[in-house]
């Protein structure tokens, strides 16, 4: 075989390697671990199976809202972790990372290094920007850092990967010291519609 074959051989098989390895991209089959969907009762026995303590749970409207402490997330503890059920199918979850004990410390490289854990596993984020928030006034507030990973979902609506880093800032007047933490959001927005649809036909 000339050298030319064995090169436009070796190109070929190159393409349908990096095909393969597309068409293989993770999927987001829920939160921590815990399948998309599944009810309160067993999402707290999965939570606790994982390391996490139970701190409370409440009723926003229609929504039950689940909150969780410590627990593991990458190399890290969870200061805190909550989840949103809705028809009793969790649907929403997230995590914080924070260091009340540290209230200085910089954690931009925490975000960084959920940032590149994410990309390894997802691919890069959709978006990422920078936005002016937790206002109170035209300078007041911080630069939260935000990166939208968005999971295709077949033919639904994809599932989403929100990662952000909020500053520590404080208000004029209170000395307590906001924000200062990492958190990472994960949504299934098409089974959230699924879930709101049934409500509907119950009303």
């Amino acid at each position: 075989m000339k050298l030319n074959s064995l090169k436009l051989l070796a190109f070929i098989l190159l393409l349908l390697v990096n095909v393969s390895a597309t068409g293989t991209a993770a999927e987001l089959q829920g939160f921590l671990g815990i399948p998309w969907g599944t009810n309160r009762a067993d999402f707290r026995i999965a939570m606790e199976k994982l390391g996490y303590t139970f701190y409370k749970e409440e009723e926003l409207g229609n929504i039950k809202h689940q909150m969780y402490e410590n627990g593991p997330y990458g190399r890290y503890n969870v200061y805190v972790a909550d989840a949103q059920f809705k028809g009793d199918a969790m649907y929403n979850g997230g995590i914080m990372i924070k260091f009340p004990n540290q209230p200085n410390q910089d954690l931009t490289y925490i975000y960084a290094e959920f940032k590149g854990l994410l990309t390894e596993k997802y691919g890069p984020p959709a978006e990422e920007k920078k936005a002016w928030e937790m206002k109170a006034g035209p300078n007041i507030g911080v630069i939260v850092t935000r990166a939208v990973w968005k999971i295709p979902n077949g033919d639904k609506a994809p599932n989403i990967i929100t990662l952000a880093h909020t500053p520590g800032f404080r208000y004029p007047g209170d000395q307590r010291l906001w924000g200062n933490w990492v958190d990472v959001g994960y949504k299934n927005e098409a089974l959230e519609k699924e879930l709101d649809k049934g409500e509907s036909a119950r009303m």
